[in-house]
């Protein structure tokens, strides 16, 4: 997929090239006249491909074209399977992407992937915490190259879900966010921001309270590594400290889907 914003000329070039390469395009130049427009349309047609010209306001043109990547971060058996409010909440995110603003999405269960714990070569000096990540140049089986091409590279909105554990988030989150060290440790040595222009947005649900001390550190850990946030980043659902009802918080989740 390649996006493109130049000049309204240079904009019809790059769409004949990428039609020639099988690229999908986003083109997000302003100022064709309706000669070019009805150029493009004509275009589109001859190759058998979609086309919608809009405004950059107008809701779904940019939103369509979007890749939505869902993290799973709940720590539950692959092999032994039962409801998670937090993925249940997170299907219904990535559904509403893809029926209602049409974009393309995907879903990483940090459960199913094998991956190691950060081994902390940053402790011993900033330039031995290096990208990509040496733990996955020197193991063929750790699988966090997915979450970082995934956040890294090709997601436009990255949607995290996760239970509340002990009033934080899960473990297999801090072990996601441990590991990606490596990119935020480019801003510090390197002045080099890995990522630019990705929205982040969080899904926190569980048994005890502590919502917005989880909210805050999901926040300040992807504002650190260059995310930004919508106007309500988050959304959350807990039954309090002294609930302990789990079945309720369960039935609650459900009902409200």
């Amino acid at each position: 997929r390649v996006r493109q914003s130049t000049r309204p000329e240079a904009a019809l070039a790059h769409l004949a090239a990428c039609a020639d390469l099988g690229v999908k395009a986003v083109v997000g130049t302003t100022g064709f006249d309706e000669a070019q427009k009805a150029e493009i349309a004509k275009f589109a047609e001859s190759q058998g491909l979609s086309c919608t010209i809009g405004s950059n306001l107008e809701m779904g043109i940019g939103t369509a074209a979007m890749i939505h990547l869902g993290i799973s971060t709940t720590g539950m058996d692959p092999k032994n399977p039962r409801y998670s409010t937090s993925d249940a909440l997170l299907e219904t995110a990535l559904e509403h992407a893809r029926s209602t603003l049409g974009a393309e999405t995907q879903r990483i269960a940090l459960a199913d992937l094998t991956f190691r714990h950060c081994e902390g070569y940053y402790s011993k000096s900033a330039h031995a915490c290096t990208w990509p990540c040496s733990i996955t140049q020197m193991d063929p089986d750790d699988r966090m190259d997915l979450v970082y091409e995934g956040i890294v590279f090709w997601a436009d909105v990255v949607l995290v879900a996760t239970p509340i554990r002990w009033g934080a988030p899960s473990a297999l989150y801090f072990k996601m966010v441990e590991r990606m060290n490596c990119v935020q440790n480019q801003i510090t040595l390197r002045d080099r921001v890995m990522i630019r222009n990705k929205v982040a947005s969080f899904i926190i649900t569980g048994g005890q309270d502590n919502i917005q001390a989880v909210a805050g550190q999901m926040l300040g850990f992807f504002a650190e590594i260059g995310c930004l946030f919508p106007q309500f980043p988050y959304i959350a659902h807990s039954r309090g400290w002294s609930a302990e009802d789990m079945e309720n918080n369960i039935a609650y989740v459900r009902k409200s889907e």
